[in-house]
């Protein structure tokens, strides 16, 4: 999508999934962690330098070169979720793994063990997006969940060695029962606690912002490349690498 990247607060994001017009189902959510930026980062820099930097890190003609930011969105430590690429196109996920099938999102920290606490918002929220699309589509958390580690990356620990599969599938299975299969989309805040400061937080109206997750220009095949971040470094607008 062109930028600027909005945050969205969950219940924004449920809206958008619940009218955007989907050109393709969804069978499989990627779920990412970014290393860098990490959560650190984040709270020196903010969420908008952090999206930003990923855009310029992913589209610069001197290094990865790819057509937009590689996620469709990105969830933040205070559990907001940014816009990212269009949502009808491929991700940039994994090499040979890219279809517009696929929806994948980033969450920014590094959670390898000993490293970035994953949990509170940041976990509930990335647990209700995973959800949020698995209901809208009719899948099932086991078999549309797809870890950035187990498609064709030995070695890697994305989204983190401290982020257990299992763990991550029953999260997302409690978001289903409490938040979706029940009652749909568009709950009140006050139906989970974990989620009341961020689906309080001003909200951006549906008819501002699905214009923003515009479909033109959306291409049907795969797309870009291997999303690696072992090689990530983040600079501002001026060049100059961050910190």
């Amino acid at each position: 999508m062109p930028r600027p990247f909005i945050r969205m607060s969950l219940g924004d994001f449920e809206g958008a999934v619940s009218k955007y017009a989907w050109g393709t189902k969804k069978k499989l959510v990627d779920v990412h962690c970014t290393d860098m930026p990490d959560h650190a980062h984040f709270a020196k820099h903010g969420g908008l330098d952090c999206v930003e930097a990923m855009y310029r890190n992913h589209t610069n003609p001197d290094g990865k070169n790819w057509s937009d930011i590689a996620q469709h969105v990105t969830i933040d430590p205070e559990g907001y979720i940014w816009s990212g690429r269009s949502w009808n196109r491929s991700p940039a996920s994994a090499l040979g793994y890219n279809s517009p099938r696929v929806f994948m999102f980033e969450m920014i920290g590094l959670f390898d063990t000993g490293k970035d606490s994953f949990g509170g918002a940041q976990r509930e929220v990335a647990h209700a997006v995973a959800a949020a699309i698995i209901f809208k589509f009719g899948l099932t958390a086991k078999d549309a969940i797809r870890f950035h580690r187990e498609i064709n990356h030995e070695g890697k620990t994305c989204p983190g060695s401290a982020v257990g599969k299992e763990e991550f599938i029953a999260g997302v299975e409690r978001m289903l029962d409490e938040r979706y299969r029940l009652k749909g989309f568009g709950l009140q805040p006050e139906s989970n606690p974990w989620l009341d400061p961020h689906d309080a937080a001003p909200g951006i109206p549906l008819s501002d912002l699905l214009p923003e997750l515009s479909t033109d220009g959306d291409e049907a095949g795969f797309d870009d490349g291997e999303h690696d971040h072992d090689d990530m470094v983040l600079e501002d607008a001026s060049g100059e690498p961050t910190s």
